[in-house]
């Protein structure tokens, strides 16, 4: 994934996805269905693609994605930094730990 302009997972039935936050680390911003309530929560919070729920948008999406060149280095970037921030191994323990702290 490495060096692809964009990345698309039309699934609207994603949960956490790997291979889309996989894509995000290497800088490849995702195009995610907005069904998808966690990838949709992944686009939002990172900034690092966009959402589509028609053709007309998933269109629309791909078309402004290529055109601005600066904004999809902008994304790219945004979506690496997502990753890295919150998909960390010591940030992935330190969660793991406060549930298992709660739970006792």
């Amino acid at each position: 994934m490495a060096g692809a302009l964009l990345f698309v997972m039309p699934s609207p039935h994603e949960s956490l996805s790997i291979v889309t936050l996989e894509a995000m680390a290497q800088r490849t911003p995702a195009l995610v269905s907005d069904k998808s309530e966690v990838l949709s929560e992944h686009i939002r919070k990172s900034g690092g693609g966009f959402l589509y729920h028609d053709y007309h948008a998933f269109s629309t999406s791909i078309n402004n994605f290529l055109s601005h060149s600066s904004r999809a280095k902008r994304m790219a970037t945004k979506a690496r930094n997502y990753v890295v921030t919150h998909y960390s191994v010591d940030n992935i323990r330190k969660t793991l730990m406060g549930v298992i702290e709660a739970m006792g």
